[in-house]
Parts: C-alpha cells; structure tokens; sequence
C-alpha cells in the first residue's frame, strides 16, 4: 500500500500519461492484396541511333598504328605458305582451305585481331590471353580470338596458325609474297566507296562506342554491300567479265559501266546485267559499276586503288 507522498505521485503520474489501448487492425482480404513491383536499379534506356561501320579494308586503311599493317602483312604470307586462301568481305578476312574456314582476320575496336577454329578451353590459363568467344554467334566456328596488340602478340599468332595447320595437315612452303598497296583515303572517301556504312539502329545510351561496336558484331554478320537497296531487275541476263579484260582495255580514273562495255564490243548488247570476276591484276585505279562482283575482284579494285559500285 501506498501512502501519503507516494500515493498522491503516482495518482498525479496517472493522469498525465493515460493508457491508450491499442486499436483492433482487422486483416485485409487476400484478394484485395497487391503485389508490389520495385522499380530497376539501372533501368537500360536505348534510342535510335546514327552509327558509322567501318569496313575492314577502312579500319586498316585508317589505323594510326603503321604496325597493324605489318601485322596483317606478316599473317598473310604465312597463310599463303600454308596454301590457306583469304577472302575480304565488308567486315572481315576469310582464310580457308576447301569450304572449310580456319581463321578470320577482323579489327575489335581499333585492334587488329586473329580468331581461329580452335577450342578455347585448350587455352585457358595459357601464355596467349585469348578471348574466348563460343558464346557469340558470329564466332560460333572460331571462337579463339586474339588482339594483336605487339609484336609478341603476332608470334603467338603465328604459333596458333602453326598449331591449326598441323591439325589439317598443311605443309609449310615459303613462297614469295607481294604486298598489296594500301591507298591512304579520308574518311569522305571511304564514306563515298562505301567502305563505310550509315547506320541507324537502336543502342544504349551511354555506351562507350567500343561497346556500341560489341553490339553491332552482335547482329546478323552480312556482307553489307550485298544488301540489296533496289528491287531486283526482271529477266535478268547476267554478262560476266573478268579484271584482266578490264585492266586491258581501260586506263587510270575511267568509269566503268555496263554500256560502256558494250560499246567497246566486249559485252553483246542482249545482256542488262554485268558481273565482275576476279581473274587477273589490277595495276590502275578506275571506277566499276555492276550489278554483282566476286569479293576477290572487289578486294583487288580498291587495293589498286580504285571503287565500285553495285548498282
């Protein structure tokens, strides 16, 4: 019991801090509930953007490294002594034997790099530091890549190039090697000769353009020159006409076009379509225009330093 002082404190202590009961929460039904959605910490945002695609013939051209060319020089007569052929697309060196391909010569980024048709898990925690790019759809046959980034690193090309060729039994045979002059050309001039592209296409933005790049090799890999840009003619008749004719009959800076070479009598009049072989040299610089080119007469033309156009 409390008395006097106390009691008279506690009374006093009562009335200036009543006891609140607690109010009744009633549940909420399960059907009124709503799931909570939470918002994306780094929400991708992609725009349409303008891009330029450099060719693999503009990249090389263009690269203010003088080693590259070396580079490419160097694994291009090692190829030729192993009897593998290279082919040039828009985007890339094709070096094969048969239909089979071994290799591909391509730039990542400003690098110029090598990729083989090799397994890269032979190649984990190796000297060669390859990128392994199996999971690309692009590299699905030769997802060994390597940047050729120095001198050592070409060695190690040379070493990988030994390794595939002994696997398809090729013979090493040194042969002599002529070096392809390679023009050198603003960018206006390789944008005029489409040996770079426009394109508009959706990426992040933010993107670095090395990523933006990763992007692009990500989609369909085509020749862009072959994309078609007017509807196909009807009754078509095709004429073929090879480079030495043309080198023969033809001087420095002419246009070269379908009526012209019929008016030279080297194509009959019955045909409205001319295709360009690659059979012969090309020493002059002119300008082709055709409906269709090998990709070898296209690599020889513009290493003379001339341009074609597919019309």
């Amino acid at each position: 019991m409390l008395f006097g002082r106390k009691k008279k404190a506690k009374e006093k202590a009562v009335e200036m801090n009543p006891v609140v009961e607690a109010p009744v929460v009633e549940p909420i039904p399960a059907e009124e509930l709503q799931p909570i959605h939470k918002e994306e910490a780094n929400p991708v945002v992609e725009e349409i953007t303008k891009r330029y695609v450099y060719s693999f013939r503009a990249r090389l051209i263009q690269s203010e490294d003088e080693n590259v060319k070396e580079f490419y020089y160097t694994l291009l007569e090692a190829m030729q002594n192993y009897g593998i052929k290279a082919r040039e697309s828009f985007r890339q060196v094709r070096c094969y034997i048969g239909r089979e391909v071994l290799c591909l010569l391509l730039f990542k980024g400003k690098k110029l790099s090598i990729a083989y048709a090799l397994n890269p898990k032979d190649y984990e925690e190796s000297k060669y530091k390859i990128i392994d790019a199996s999971e690309s759809k692009r590299f699905a046959n030769t997802p060994v890549i390597l940047k050729l980034t120095s001198s050592r690193k070409v060695k190690y090309a040379l070493e990988l190039l030994k390794t595939l060729a002994e696997q398809h039994e090729l013979t090493f045979v040194e042969k002599e090697f002529k070096k392809e002059p390679i023009p050198t050309w603003s960018f206006n001039e390789l944008l005029n000769r489409k040996l770079i592209k426009i394109v508009y296409a959706k990426g992040r933005i933010g993107a670095t353009s090395e990523e933006l790049e990763d992007e692009l090799e990500e989609m369909e890999d085509f020749d862009l020159e072959e994309v078609p840009t007017k509807s196909v003619k009807k009754n078509r008749k095709m004429a073929i006409i090879n480079l030495d004719s043309i080198s023969k009959y033809f001087q420095n800076e002419e246009v070269i076009s379908l009526s012209v070479l019929q008016d030279k009598k080297l194509i009959s009049p019955k045909y409205n379509a001319v295709k360009i072989l690659a059979r012969g040299t090309v020493d002059k610089p002119f300008t082709v225009e055709a409906d269709q080119y090998s990709a070898e007469a296209k690599t020889k033309i513009v290493a003379a330093g001339g341009s074609y156009k597919i019309v």
